[in-house]
């Protein structure tokens, strides 16, 4: 009866979803099309090798790698390993996977953690940039992350040296909560230097990652991780940063994604200053003072969050494996019991403020969209330059426009498909196919 209710439970499952991202090859697509398809991971993990060799969702050496991974592979010991070091799991198509993660094409298949998630009742911001930086950088990292975490707002980085484990200590020594996302499995704590920054994470936030618990820190996990942080947060804040970085691959990725960056300007003769002079050149916010920063993160979270996600409907393998007892569901549940009472007056707060800037600034919204429209329809144009042009329609009188508002309304024109932004000049995505064309 035992091993009949194991092999149905959810601990069964995940022990094989875990299998499937332990295969060398088989990636975060691969296992995404295969439970898809099969309906669970355990179907896949009881597939006949004649049955394998024929699956057309797999190239030839994933097959072979599947195939000899399973015959070696302890199933239940492997699983109870993972769960002893105190790690949890969650699966792309869970209840509790992050809603931010959700929204993006690439999504990871399962994410092992210790300590939380992510919190969806409140903004998120991704601090990243330059690890050898200067004594500005540093007092600028964490002075942000500081106002950031006493304005309610998480910070999410990679736990690296220089800026991101500077705003990561500086935002939990304020009473916030930070995320570490780190290119190794949970359980290796990379770099070792930031091994006290490691531990905190997990008690007032959470260390991340796509890659099973023993993985080693390599050069082409960081770039994989780069795609969580940014895919994580409503916001990405860029502090120091050479012209051509890492910090610019979470950047691009982060603008794929529809997501807006800020960066903080520096002297043009610092090469540390130059990668985040030219996002500004090229559009990115200017940040300049922390409560337009809060601000931007909180309009950024209100217009990315989904509401009412209680109601999210349970998945196919929740459906097909819940039997109520399993130490995996009294986790989960546990867990999200956890978050919510913690997070229950923050919730209030923020749906609060988010419902009385909607009712405020809906019509005013529609109206700067359209008034952008208008004005780019010729030509392309720099943020400032249409900040400037209704900031004279308004001869001044709308004390609510600023670069930040306006940064916010392009982004949103942006993810709806009606403008690009090319050298950072903003025109109408119509007007920039056909000058493609022309030229």
């Amino acid at each position: 009866m035992d091993a009949e209710k194991e092999k149905t439970g959810m601990e069964y499952e995940r022990a094989c979803r875990h299998f499937l991202m332990c295969v060398e090859g088989i990636g975060a697509a691969a296992a995404i099309r295969l439970v898809k398809h099969y309906g669970s991971a355990r179907r896949v993990w009881g597939l006949a090798e004649k049955d394998i060799r024929q699956e057309q969702r797999l190239n030839e050496r994933q097959k072979v790698n599947f195939m000899e991974c399973r015959r070696r592979w302890d199933l239940a010991g492997e699983w109870q390993r993972t769960k002893e070091k105190g790690i949890k799991t969650v699966c792309f198509d869970d209840r509790i996977y992050p809603e931010r993660l959700r929204e993006i094409p690439d999504k990871p298949f399962l994410l092992y953690y210790i300590g939380r998630l992510p919190a969806e009742t409140m903004p998120c911001v991704a601090v990243i940039g330059a690890r050898m930086c200067s004594e500005y950088g540093r007092t600028v990292a964490a002075d942000l992350a500081a106002g950031l975490a006493g304005r309610g707002i998480q910070v999410v980085s990679g736990m690296a040296d220089g800026i991101d484990g500077i705003a990561q200590r500086s935002a939990l020594e304020h009473g916030g909560m930070s995320y570490g996302v780190l290119g190794s499995g949970v359980d290796v704590c990379y770099p070792s230097s930031n091994r006290t920054l490691y531990q905190t994470l997990q008690i007032q936030g959470g260390v991340l990652s796509e890659f099973p618990p023993g993985t080693k820190p390599e050069a082409h996990h960081f770039p994989m991780r780069n795609r969580i942080i940014s895919g994580l947060s409503d916001l990405i804040l860029v502090i120091e940063a050479k012209e051509r970085s890492g910090t610019r691959i979470t950047v691009n990725m982060a603008l794929e994604q529809g997501k807006e960056v800020y960066a903080v300007p520096g002297r043009i003769t610092d090469e540390l200053s130059r990668g985040c002079n030219r996002m500004i050149l090229e559009g990115a916010g200017v940040a300049a003072d922390i409560n337009e920063l809060a601000e931007a993160a909180w309009q950024a979270w209100g217009r990315n969050c989904r509401q009412g996600q209680e109601g999210i409907e349970e998945t196919v393998w929740e459906r097909n494996c819940r039997w109520g007892q399993e130490e995996g569901t009294e986790q989960m549940a546990e867990d999200r019991a956890g978050e919510k009472a913690e997070e229950t007056e923050k919730r209030k707060e923020a749906m609060e403020v988010t419902e009385t800037d909607r009712r405020g600034k809906t019509e005013a919204e529609k109206n700067m969209g359209e008034r952008i429209l208008r004005l780019i329809r010729e030509k392309g144009m720099t943020a400032d330059e249409i900040l400037n042009c209704l900031l004279a329609q308004e001869s001044g009188m709308d004390k609510t426009l600023n670069i930040s508002s306006v940064q916010g309304m392009l982004s949103e024109l942006m993810i709806m498909g009606r403008i690009v932004c090319h050298c950072g000049l903003y025109e109408l995505k119509t007007c920039h196919i056909m000058r493609k064309r022309l030229y």
